[in-house]
């Protein structure tokens, strides 16, 4: 919890600089390969974490969204170091999946 919260306050000053950030940009489209293609090019265990519905640090959007579907908000914040997306799943007490340079990050 502390990296993610350092990763964000290191992103909000950067983002004083020459950072953009984009606030509840559109959800991701879900991707057009069938679950069962991408499961079986990543390995069985994607595959049996996408059916539970799991996710882990490491696996790509694509995964996330067959494992989660559509978040209900994205932010961004994007840098020189790259860029790194907030998907919001979930309304009171909401879930956050935090994506580095195309992956999940740890959190």
């Amino acid at each position: 919890m502390k990296r993610v919260i350092l990763i964000f306050a290191l992103a909000a000053l950067a983002g004083w600089g020459c950072a953009s950030t984009k606030h509840g940009a559109p959800p991701a489209a879900v991707p057009e390969q069938p679950a069962e293609q991408l499961a079986a090019a990543e390995g069985s265990s994607v595959a049996k974490l996408i059916d539970q519905g799991r996710v882990l640090p490491g696996m790509t959007k694509e995964q996330v969204l067959l494992a989660r579907g559509k978040p209900e908000a994205v932010n961004v914040i994007e840098g020189g170091w790259g860029t790194i997306e907030q998907w919001v799943y979930g309304g009171y007490h909401p879930e956050f999946i935090y994506i580095t340079n195309g992956r999940v990050s740890p959190r």
